[in-house]
This record gives C-alpha cells, sequence and structure tokens, in this order.
C-alpha cells in the first residue's frame, strides 16, 4: 500500500482539490485554492496560474520519460 492508495476512487473532491490534499498531508504544502471556477473566469484562472508558476514550490521538470518525480502536478491549458 502506499500513500496513495486511499485516494483512488475518491469522488468527493475534484482534481485541483486532489492536489491540494496531497501536497498538504505529503508535502506539507498549503496550495492556494482557486475556488469553483466557472468557464467565464478561465482566462483569469490561467493568467493566475501563468504567474504562480513562477514561484516556489512550483518549478519545470524535463519533458524527458524518466525524468518525472513523485509530486510532480502537470497543469495542462488549452481551448476546445
Amino acid at each position: 500500500m502506499t500513500w496513495a492508495t486511499p485516494l483512488v476512487g475518491r469522488t468527493d473532491m475534484d482534481c485541483w482539490a486532489l492536489v491540494r490534499a496531497v501536497y498538504l498531508e505529503q508535502c506539507g504544502v498549503e496550495l492556494p485554492t482557486y475556488g469553483d471556477i466557472d468557464h467565464r473566469e478561465l482566462a483569469a484562472v490561467a493568467a493566475t496560474l501563468d504567474h504562480d508558476a513562477h514561484r516556489e514550490p512550483w518549478f519545470s521538470v524535463a519533458p524527458f520519460p524518466g525524468a518525472e518525480k513523485t509530486f510532480d502536478v502537470v497543469i495542462m491549458t488549452g481551448w476546445l
């Protein structure tokens, strides 16, 4: 059993809440909440994430297989 086992299948939180919970419980890092995101707010949230991405504890990782580490987080943005 790993630290992630109790989290598998949880339906009581969205993906960002899950990331926040893991970082708090496992790393002692309290990440900011962005609240419920309405589709009209996506541009502002994307700008906030872009601004915060250059601050601790965030950092870029090499985009090569095998470079990933435990607790790395991928934030995907784009428009469909």
